[in-house]
């Protein structure tokens, strides 16, 4: 008993101070840390130096724009040249949640980025209304004349989504004379034991 009793306070003891040491994920806008469960107050100060918030921090409710879960969010636009640089939403008086995107460098309006994101949306979608769970793996490998970079999305039951971004080492006719190409796949694999 007095053993049984001696390792539950150590396990509770690493895991504790484990979870201690752990920062929170945090987003930079103008230079500026944001990260969720700061506090409105500290998030208004720093967003008043570096941004601009569509609507402005003080609007009415009714003016804001909010997600699902009655979140009120806030469009964030640099100061500087005044292009987007994320958002931000809040409940209550702490930051719930902060976005940006992960590349401000294509045309997100782009013909072939939507419809490619609508493939994959379409892929991820299951045969039901129902959420599922998902493994999502990044893999890296060098082949024998290009670098692959592999994201994989796998379903319990095996169906897995598969993206592939290949960059070869030269240019190839067979692709418009182009090093980059993206692959979007379905595919079936038997579930490992």
């Amino acid at each position: 008993m007095r053993k049984r009793t001696v390792l539950t306070i150590l396990v509770f003891c690493v895991t504790a101070s484990q979870a201690a040491d752990q920062k929170p994920a945090e987003i930079y806008f103008g230079g500026k840390r944001f990260f969720a469960g700061m506090s409105k107050s500290q998030a208004a100060a720093l967003l008043s130096e570096c941004c601009i918030l569509h609507p402005a921090l003080d609007s009415e409710p009714e003016n804001m724009s909010s997600n699902a879960h009655g979140m009120a969010g806030h469009f964030v636009d640099s100061k500087q040249d005044q292009h987007a640089l994320g958002s931000i939403f809040f409940v209550g008086s702490k930051v719930a949640r902060v976005s940006r995107p992960l590349d401000g460098e294509f045309d997100i309006a782009s013909d072939d980025v939507v419809a490619f994101a609508r493939a994959l949306d379409r892929g991820l979608l299951t045969e039901s209304d129902e959420s599922r769970p998902v493994v999502v793996s990044a893999h890296h490998q060098r082949l024998g004349n290009a670098e692959d970079e592999d994201l994989t999305f796998t379903f319990p039951n095996g169906r897995r989504i598969e993206l592939q971004i290949t960059t070869l080492d030269t240019p190839s006719k067979a692709i418009g004379g182009k090093r980059d190409m993206v692959s979007l796949n379905e595919a079936v694999e038997f579930p490992s034991q």
